[in-house]
């Protein structure tokens, strides 16, 4: 074996500190993110509300997934706030999500240190691509202005809407709708979360942290779900899920109420972007029990497991309802389910260019009707705003978009539903 020289172990050294610092995090102000040897520049100038940005401001790019993909402090000259701020890719030595690629848009956060409040940019940018460090093309210059107007809640600001459910048809875990059966823990021994108890606006909620996956124990007191038709919870999170998940598990103990007692069964839905999940607003997972298809029984359920993406997530109204007799089963159990709302199927549905999309409401309420492709990303906008009772329709018509599968999001009454639809050009 050869012995290095002074000279040779120097520059290994040297090549280790280097690789080693392109791999660890730093933090600027609030936001945490993993340089690497992919980045390239943004620039220009930042206002709030058209007054220029401070020294102490902090601006920094998030990618779809939520990453924080670069962070710097705003410079000051002459009073004028610039933007200065490297954007890293994604590390290219690991499989890792912490940045950019070419495909991703991302949008700008700025944050006021000195009022505590975090802004975003009103547009998405594309077309970030590695420079080795220099300035992007298409943002390169200087004078160019974003003005931050849009504030990004760190906790929501309202309540989830009340269900209206009759308590007779209701066993909740956690609601102040309703009274609530024993729950032995919000945050098993197991799990890997932190919980507390909060309160909005009077109103009773759950917050978790630093979520990976929270166990939710009701094993002393099992409950039998057997009788009810549909689970719900409401789910606030100020985490960006364009791109990310949550998922959401029951599970059965079975008739002997025994953990792993041989007749354990369980079953996890996953909920995304297509299917209404979103940042900053109140979600109702709203589904039919009988999409939770791996559950042999639901009569001795003992456990409900929350993971995902979000980091952060709020909880409200986390019940089971509905009686049994005269349920259908799998995705269209909207058609049936006692809500004050529905979203019927399309036609023409495969469609080219245009399909009607029908919806009913059993009274006066606000309602919003998007369509999202199958990265999570409002292609359009085709109601906001209230509506009377009754059926509606409303023309989607698909203009330049490709063929592919999209998604119509109805929200009404608090809850959301989903169909597909499909574009053949």
């Amino acid at each position: 074996m050869k012995n290095l020289t002074q000279g040779t172990l120097a520059v290994f050294i040297l090549v280790l500190v280097q690789v080693d610092a392109t791999q660890a995090q730093q933090t600027v102000g609030p936001y945490a993110f993993t340089p690497n040897t992919q980045a390239a520049k943004f620039r220009g100038q930042a206002t709030i509300s058209g007054v220029a940005a401070k020294a102490e401001d902090v601006i920094a790019a998030v990618d779809e997934g939520g990453n924080v993909a670069g962070a710097a402090y705003i410079k000051v000259n002459a009073g004028v706030g610039y933007i200065d701020l490297t954007i890293y890719g994604d590390e290219p030595r690991t499989s890792a999500d912490e940045g950019m690629d070419g495909s991703e848009t991302f949008t700008l956060r700025l944050y006021d240190t000195s009022e505590g409040v975090e802004y975003e940019s009103a547009q998405a940018f594309s077309g970030w691509t590695n420079t080795n460090g220099q300035p992007l093309s298409d943002y390169a210059e200087i004078t160019t202005i974003y003005d931050f107007v849009t504030r990004v809640a760190a906790a929501p600001e309202t309540v989830a809407a009340t269900p209206t459910q009759p308590s007779s048809e209701v066993t909740s875990l956690f609601s102040d709708a309703y009274a609530d059966v024993t729950v032995d823990s919000w945050s098993a021994e197991w799990d890997q979360a932190d919980v507390e108890d909060i309160e909005i606006a009077g109103n009773a909620l759950k917050k978790y942290t630093n979520l990976n996956y929270a166990g939710i124990e009701f094993t002393s007191s099992p409950i039998d779900a057997s009788g009810h038709t549909h689970f719900r919870l409401d789910l606030w999170t100020p985490d960006e899920v364009t791109a990310g998940t949550v998922r959401v598990k029951l599970v059965d103990f079975g008739a002997n109420g025994v953990f792993d007692g041989g007749d354990d069964t369980e079953h996890e839905l996953t909920f995304d972007a297509s299917s209404g999940l979103a940042a900053r607003s109140w979600v109702s997972i709203d589904i039919a029990l009988s999409s939770f298809a791996g559950l042999a029984s639901r009569e001795n359920l003992a456990q409900l497991i929350i993971s995902g993406d979000p980091g952060t997530v709020y909880l409200d109204n986390v019940l089971f309802y509905g009686v049994a007799s005269g349920t259908g089963t799998g995705v269209d159990d909207q058609l049936d389910r006692p809500a004050a709302f529905r979203l019927s199927p399309s036609y023409p549905n495969p469609f080219n260019p245009q399909t009607t999309i029908p919806y009913y409401v059993d009274r006066a309420t606000k309602v919003n009707l998007s369509v999202y492709d199958q990265l999570g990303r409002r292609v359009a906008t085709l109601v906001d705003g209230s509506v009377g009772p009754g059926h509606h329709e409303v023309l989607f018509i698909a203009g330049g978009l490709p063929s592919g599968t999209y998604y119509s999001v109805l929200r009404a009454a608090g809850s959301l539903t989903t169909r597909a639809l499909t574009l053949i050009k």
